[in-house]
């Protein structure tokens, strides 16, 4: 804290000749870690991105990209909620960034009932704002009635992967390093009797650094032998199959429930996205640690998918469609279900950025811009962290909103 106050300091005052670009290594070249990377190398400091498997390796890669500015409604998350939300409509609307060419665009939400073995039926449930035949786009099964649960202005969706990718590449056009190698290890020193960071084990390596970010997502399990006061993150197994279709779709999102079959207690969703492509994702399984290899999809689950899809849209089993690719990834959990946002309880100069759930792409622009302002200037101004400081399971945590400023 007194590296980033001091800094801070220097940088208010005006001697930006005097400031010293800290050294930053971030662990992870997800959602998170790319976001974090590039607003840290935009501000200036010296960023490496260490990944040891390729970028948008996990959920961040597989995701749906789902955006909505109203869907989270508890008040911890609705002000992170609504601060990214708009920011992935910035970055968007902003060609200098190198951002806005991910498939972002707005989109209409729906909410449909579907009975296993009947033609699908609209629901009326959550807060429908329009209930009429019309509301429902063309390619879905026409029967019932629509009901619209998020307009254009506050959903939207954009492609994960793509994303992620773009943010990588407009990180290195700021001066950062994408480096492949796996992370070993923290390397701490003792200074006036607190346990500082110095640098980063990889590959059989150490990498010195001022300053690092673990943006491991459900693999942030693997830093308990290093950080035993981090709180615990696990994942949850979600599946997803991408098909195209030779018929045209829309701009809209599906919430899907599905009755009439025991083997179906999930409520897949349903993405058309920009390139013509259709996206369903869905049957979640019982929270646990991924693997450390290739993350294998459960056959039966992305089967259950392809059924559902061809209740939905009729069309796909009158052309045949078949599915492009069956997939698996794991969403990083917090034990409280929160983001973890901010300094991890151990040494000093070691942050986390994880445990978003489904909303980790919603969540990963502001999630970025906060933890540079807290590292770079000392606190957090577009956000309070406070809610998300990784230190509040201790024992001894006592809430502050010094977090931000």
């Amino acid at each position: 804290q007194v590296f980033e106050e001091e800094q801070h300091s220097q940088r208010l005052s005006g001697l930006e000749s005097d400031w010293m670009a800290p050294r930053i290594i971030v662990c992870g070249a997800g959602i998170m870690g790319a976001s974090v990377a590039f607003q840290l190398a935009q501000r200036g400091a010296i960023v490496t991105i260490i990944e040891n498997q390729s970028v948008a390796y996990g959920a961040s890669g597989k995701a749906g990209g789902f955006l909505a500015r109203e869907f989270c409604n508890d008040l911890t998350t609705r002000e992170l909620a609504h601060h990214s939300f708009d920011l992935h409509r910035a970055w968007a609307s902003d060609p200098t960034l190198g951002l806005s060419d991910c498939d972002y665009r707005p989109v209409t939400a729906l909410s449909l009932a579907v009975h296993s073995g009947t033609s699908a039926s609209w629901s009326t449930r959550g807060k429908g704002k329009k209930s009429s035949k019309s509301a429902a786009p063309d390619w879905v099964s026409r029967e019932g009635v629509a009901a619209e649960i998020g307009e254009e202005a506050v959903c939207a969706q954009v492609n994960p992967g793509k994303l992620t990718h773009a943010l990588v590449q407009a990180a290195q056009r700021h001066g950062a390093t994408l480096r492949m190698g796996t992370v070993q290890g923290l390397v701490v020193d003792e200074r006036q009797g607190q346990a500082v960071l110095t640098g980063v084990r990889v590959n059989d390596e150490t990498l010195e650094c001022d300053m690092c970010v673990l943006a491991l997502g459900p693999w942030s399990f693997q830093v308990t032998p290093w950080l035993p006061a981090i709180p615990e993150v696990i994942g949850v197994k979600a599946h997803s199959i991408v098909m195209r279709p030779p018929f045209a779709t829309s701009a809209h999102a599906l919430f899907v429930s599905v009755t009439g079959r025991d083997d179906y207690d999930n409520d897949p969703e349903v993405y058309p996205r920009p390139d013509g492509t259709l996206y369903m994702c869905g049957f979640a399984e019982p929270p646990a640690h991924p693997p450390l290899g290739p993350v294998v999809p459960t056959e039966r689950a992305c089967e259950s998918l392809r059924e559902i899809a061809q209740l939905i849209v009729p069309q796909l089993d009158e052309h045949d469609v078949k599915v492009d690719t069956s997939q698996a990834c794991y969403l990083p959990r917090s034990p409280d279900l929160q983001p973890l946002i901010g300094a991890a309880p151990g040494p000093r100069g070691v942050f986390l950025a994880t445990g978003h759930g489904c909303w980790g792409i919603l969540f990963a622009p502001t999630t970025g811009l906060a933890l540079a302002e807290l590292m770079l200037e000392g606190g957090a101004r577009c956000v309070d962290l406070a809610p998300f400081d990784p230190a509040r399971f201790s024992k001894t945590y006592k809430p502050t909103t010094r977090s931000r400023r």
